[in-house]
C-alpha cells in the first residue's frame, strides 16, 4: 500500500469512527463526555498521519457529526474538541510555559463562547442557569478551565499510552 494511499484510508478510519462514537451522543448525560472521547480519534490521526491527514479527518467527522449527531454535541465536536488535537500539537511548540497554558486557556474559552453563542441563540437551547443567580454562568466557566487543564493533560498521557502501545502496529500497516 502507498503511504498516501495508507494515510486516506487510516484518516477515513479515524473520521469514521469520530462520527460513529458521536451517535451516542443521543443518550442523556453524554452531551459532553462522547465528544471529548470521539476526539481522541483525531488524536490518533494525528499521530499516524500528521496535520494535514488529520484535519481533513476532523473536517470529515465534523460533517458527518452534524448531520447525524445530537445537536448539542455535535456543537461541541465541531467547535472545540474536534480540532483541539489538531490545535494542540502547534500549541506544544511554544516554549514559555505560562505562555502556552494561557494560550491554551484563551483556545478554550474562545470555543466555549462560540459553543454559547451557537448553542444558545442560533439553536434556542436554554443554558439552565435561571434562578440560580447571574454569577452561576461565570462560576461554571472556571469551573470548566479547571476541567479543561484536566483533559489536556489526559490527551498527553493517552497519545504516549497510545504511541508506546500502537504506533508501531499500525506504522507497519501504514508502510511508513
Amino acid at each position: 500500500m502507498k503511504k498516501q494511499t495508507g494515510y486516506i484510508t487510516f484518516s477515513a478510519m479515524m473520521a469514521a469512527l469520530a462520527a460513529l462514537l458521536m451517535l451516542v451522543s443521543y443518550f442523556p448525560y453524554l452531551t459532553y463526555t462522547v465528544p471529548a472521547f470521539a476526539a481522541l480519534f483525531i488524536m490518533v490521526a494525528v499521530i499516524e498521519c500528521g496535520l494535514k491527514w488529520a484535519t481533513l479527518s476532523y473536517l470529515s467527522a465534523a460533517i458527518i457529526t452534524l448531520i447525524l449527531a445530537e445537536a448539542e454535541a455535535a456543537v461541541l465536536f465541531v467547535c472545540f474538541f474536534g480540532f483541539y488535537p489538531i490545535i494542540k500539537v502547534l500549541l506544544e511548540r511554544i516554549k514559555i510555559k505560562p505562555l502556552k497554558i494561557a494560550v491554551k486557556l484563551a483556545v478554550f474559552n474562545a470555543s466555549v463562547l462560540l459553543v454559547y453563542l451557537v448553542v444558545m441563540r442560533l439553536m434556542g437551547i436554554d443554558d439552565g442557569f435561571e434562578g440560580y443567580g447571574k454569577y452561576m454562568a461565570y462560576a461554571a466557566l472556571v469551573v470548566g478551565n479547571g476541567v479543561f487543564l484536566i483533559y489536556d493533560s489526559a490527551l498527553v498521557r493517552l497519545s504516549y499510552w497510545y504511541y508506546y502501545k500502537f504506533h508501531k502496529t499500525v506504522n507497519k500497516w501504514l508502510k511508513k
